[in-house]
């Protein structure tokens, strides 16, 4: 089957409108007609049901466009599959991390990664740490980098290092030869934001009640 006829397709069926898939694939709108109309050929049934201001996928339109994404999906990852092994890349190792990690630790460690390796090309997903596992057991990535440690039994952890949680405060009135503040007392008369990043916050929470600060 061309191909082109499913691209013509999905987006006639996005678009709700041959000419405005016309205009997107910058194609007369006679020919996104004459498209539509061999496919439905093809497959001997309508696609679309035709309206004077619109086309509405019909039954058979709705049950199609699912095969036609998945179809698409494969020509155009092969595609992609093709450049990157032009550009020397033999494999792909695809990784979620955590946006904590993907802005301080991950720059680094990918290129001391590539610099060992340069044949992988690895991909990044930033993903929420919660998110991290599922998208590993489905496998919809190879690996994941997270604060949070996995979930499920069947996925295998290890500690890539520990994070360090520091107290910054303000130096009264700048000047380097005041004491600093004593700790306690800053988070004794100052609120305590918390919960902004996944996995930190319970176990300090726990020790600063164990020192009395609440």
């Amino acid at each position: 089957m061309d191909l082109r006829l499913l691209q013509t397709f999905r987006v006639a069926a996005r678009a709700g409108s041959f000419r405005k898939a016309a205009d997107q694939l910058f194609l007369a709108q006679p020919t996104v007609t004459q498209q539509i109309r061999a496919l439905e050929e093809a497959l001997q049934i309508p696609l679309f049901e035709r309206s004077r201001q619109r086309v509405h996928l019909s039954p058979a339109g709705e049950r199609f466009l699912e095969h036609a994404e998945h179809l698409l999906a494969a020509y155009e990852a092969s595609l992609q599959e093709m450049a990157v092994w032009r550009q020397g890349y033999q494999d792909r190792l695809t990784v979620a991390v955590s946006p904590l990690i993907a802005s301080t630790t991950l720059p680094r460690v990918v290129a001391r990664f590539t610099a060992t390796d340069p044949t992988v090309d690895v991909v990044i997903r930033v993903e929420p740490s919660e998110a991290i596992a599922a998208l590993i057991a489905t496998s919809q990535v190879d690996l994941g980098l997270s604060s949070l440690p996995p979930a499920s039994r069947d996925l295998k952890g290890e500690l890539w290092y520990r994070d360090r949680v520091l107290l910054v405060a303000d130096q009264d009135g700048g000047d380097l030869d005041t004491p600093p503040p004593d700790w306690r007392e800053l988070l004794a008369t100052n609120r305590l934001l918390t919960h902004n990043h996944p996995g930190y916050w319970d176990d300090l929470l726990i020790a600063l009640y164990q020192r009395s600060i609440r």
